[in-house]
């Protein structure tokens, strides 16, 4: 048996719209082994369309691998272990697909290297900025070009953590995306340039003092919390309980707050507080940075 474990990640990170991604220790497991017929079973996080094979990610983008590799796509069993909450903006769907890439290379002996791996999961995705620290791990800054995807690993400083209020409701990419503008004013952009660029300085060589200006963004957060009841209220919560700052997670709902002190239940418990008093009920949860991304385990069956 070949079971895969896909981190939870974070995707523009205020500034880095599209572009930066970060994973954490919070995990989906994916196995696959030799079966009769297909055969899916889910454990945990799970709708209609993930039990649905012509819905379901993971079996999407496994069948992409096997069909480049020219092998057949029968007999096989699928285990899918969900804890990553689904439409959340927490990266299930990059979960599910570089799951699902990386589990049947595994299976299929590997025939793929990793960079190749990364090219179809983005196909499948659309976009890197979750699929890049899925599969690699750490924070990832990333980019296309003439139809190639391309990412950087960072190790980020240690001694940063995260903590997000999960709230109970969920909220598609497609929905928020449409929330964008289709072009946003040249001082805008210039503005989101300036604090990428000292995002990426901030949390390779741990220089806080820009931290909290370095989130800021005018290009995709204010369109995208109007769809979120209380979320300005929360950021706010989160940096008066002594966060560094706090962005939205991907596109939302979750709010996903930055610190280096340990404060991680005082800033959680304000977040849930603050969508509280906007009737939203919510969870939070502390994440560490996940290095290593996607990782393969063989294991036999007793």
């Amino acid at each position: 048996m070949i079971k895969v474990r896909i981190p939870a990640t974070t995707a523009n990170i205020g500034s880095g719209f599209d572009v930066f991604g970060m994973a954490f220790q919070f995990y989906n497991y994916v196995s696959i082994e030799k079966g009769t017929g297909l055969d899916i079973q889910i454990m945990g996080e799970s709708n209609a369309f993930l039990a649905d094979p012509d819905h379901n990610l993971v079996i999407k983008a496994a069948k992409e691998v096997f069909a480049k590799a020219e092998e057949p796509f029968t007999d096989l069993a699928f285990l899918f272990e969900n804890n990553i909450p689904v439409t959340r903006g927490l990266g299930s769907s990059a979960a599910a697909i570089v799951g699902g890439v990386v589990a049947a290379n595994a299976y299929l002996g590997c025939p793929f290297a990793k960079k190749d791996l990364f090219q179809m999961a983005v196909s499948l995705e659309g976009h890197p900025d979750n699929i890049a620290p899925a599969l690699f791990g750490g924070f990832t800054v990333s980019l296309k070009n003439k139809g190639e995807y391309y990412t950087s690993k960072i190790i980020p400083a240690k001694e940063l953590k995260a903590v997000a209020a999960i709230p109970s409701f969920p909220l598609s990419t497609k929905k928020t995306r449409k929330s964008l503008p289709k072009e946003v004013p040249f001082h805008d952009a210039v503005f989101n340039i300036g604090r990428a660029a000292a995002l990426v300085n901030a949390i390779e060589n741990g220089e806080w003092t820009m931290f909290s200006l370095a989130l800021e963004d005018k290009l995709h957060q204010s369109y995208r919390f109007s769809l979120i009841p209380g979320a300005q209220s929360v950021v706010h919560a989160a940096k008066k309980a002594g966060a560094l700052g706090a962005v939205l997670s991907g596109s939302g709902p979750t709010i996903l707050a930055f610190t280096i002190e340990e404060n991680c239940d005082k800033i959680g418990r304000a977040m849930q507080k603050a969508f509280a008093h906007y009737s939203v009920t919510s969870d939070y949860r502390i994440l560490y940075t996940d290095l290593q991304g996607a990782f393969v385990k063989k294991e036999s069956k007793m």
